[in-house]
Formats: C-alpha cells, sequence, structure tokens
C-alpha cells in the first residue's frame, strides 16, 4: 500500500493519506493504526533527509527565547549565576556545561 517517498509529489500523497488515517482515529492496535504509524515513519523518514535541521547554536537559542519572552540578561542569574557569568556566557566569552 505504502512505498518509500523519494519525490515531492510521493510526499504530497503520503500528507493527504496521513489526513486520511488521522480522521478516521483508529483503535491503537487496530490495521488502520498499524497503517498509520507506518505512513508516519516514511513521511519522518522523507522529512529527515529532505529538510535536514541543525542543531541550534546554544546561545542563539537562549538569545531567540529571551527575545520571545521579552527577558533581560539579569532573568538568567539564577540559572546561569552572577551578572558578569550571564554576560560572559551571552557574550560567547564563556562557554556553557551541564553541572
Amino acid at each position: 500500500m505504502f512505498k518509500i517517498l523519494k519525490t515531492q509529489q510521493d510526499y504530497n500523497n503520503a500528507l493527504i493519506d496521513l489526513e486520511f488515517f488521522m480522521d478516521r482515529d483508529p483503535k491503537p492496535g487496530s490495521p488502520d493504526a498499524d497503517k498509520l504509524e507506518l505512513l508516519l515513519l516514511l513521511i519522518k523518514d522523507y522529512e529527515d533527509k529532505t529538510f535536514p535541521m541543525d542543531a541550534p547554536d546554544p546561545i542563539e537559542a537562549i538569545l531567540f527565547r529571551m527575545d520571545q519572552e521579552n527577558l533581560q540578561a539579569e532573568d538568567l542569574i539564577p540559572y546561569i549565576g552572577s551578572r558578569a557569568k550571564v554576560s560572559e556566557v551571552l557574550s560567547g566569552k564563556c562557554q556553557l556545561h551541564l553541572q
């Protein structure tokens, strides 16, 4: 029924099939649920190959989130440390690491 997605048209058709199966809301373990799961795997595989996403730079991710939440550098003090440490991290002078 399904095949490996190799072209944009294959992908578009798979998205139409996905909508069909999702609208049916199959019961877990049913044949339709198995088909839906297989279709999702095929779509994910195609998307991973066609639209690869690199992990964001951690500092850029922090700055982006700060902008979204309208946060200031001092709002990070409880998470990173002193005002000086926050400044060093955000400027790239000090690397982030898990403690």
